[in-house]
């Protein structure tokens, strides 16, 4: 509508002068050529990229196979309350009680912001844990088997990136910024956005996965990350 016109004339405007533009993903790519800007230089790269050194492949053990993790701002555009409801119902599926550790950033100046007390409160008596402002993601990943990102849009997901290099299975929405990095059946799942039943057949199908194919997901996320140069070396030089 109006609204749209109206934005896609003041990016044009702010882009005028600009002979190169970085963006993290074909969707952003193909939109800024739809709104005019096809005679700039449109680079593409792999998002902000992540340190493979220091995001190392962590071994997969069957004891992490039932803890399954989120990370990113708490705002409902990253498909926290889908989450939420498709696991609690996951949950009562299932003998052994699966975990989920939400590791959020608060994020008070967006939009679609969730007040941290009123989901503390909500998950109260739950076997979902709310993490706050947590510093070190790689200890997350240590405990934790699954990477689950059920966002509406992403640029490219930092959190899914620093997974995959740390050699876990994920599951995501199936949106530029995170299919990038996950290919269905191969190193995780993609579930549609918005939709909680798509969540839980992708909990569910990850949940009956064997060991084995769990270590497998795991390994050819590293695989990919290595492979697609993820690495923030190749970003900064790219």
């Amino acid at each position: 509508g109006f609204l749209y016109s109206f934005i896609k004339i003041l990016m044009r405007i702010s882009f005028q002068n600009s002979k190169t533009i970085f963006v993290h993903n074909k969707y952003e790519k193909d939109l800024l050529k739809k709104i005019g800007l096809k005679n700039n230089k449109i680079i593409q790269t792999n998002g902000s990229g992540v340190n493979l050194k220091k995001f190392k492949f962590i071994k997969y053990t069957r004891n992490i196979c039932d803890n399954y993790l989120f990370v990113g701002r708490l705002i409902s555009d990253k498909g926290i309350y889908e989450l939420i409801s498709a696991f609690e119902y996951f949950n009562k599926k299932f003998k052994k009680k699966p975990k989920l550790t939400l590791a959020v950033l608060i994020d008070e100046d967006n939009e679609t912001s969730i007040h941290f007390n009123y989901l503390k409160k909500k998950l109260a008596n739950t076997n979902i844990t709310l993490k706050r402002n947590v510093k070190n993601v790689r200890n997350l990943l240590k405990s934790h088997g699954c990477l689950i990102l059920p966002s509406y849009s992403e640029g490219m997901s930092k959190s899914i990136m620093e997974a995959i290099s740390s050699g876990r299975p994920i599951i995501c929405s199936n949106i530029s910024g995170c299919r990038e990095m996950v290919i269905n059946n191969f190193n995780g799942f993609l579930v549609k956005p918005k939709s909680t039943s798509s969540i839980y057949q992708a909990l569910k199908k990850f949940q009956n996965l064997k060991f084995e194919d769990k270590i497998k997901f795991g390994k050819n996320s590293r695989y990919l990350a290595e492979k697609n140069r993820f690495d923030e070396k190749y970003v900064v030089s790219h």
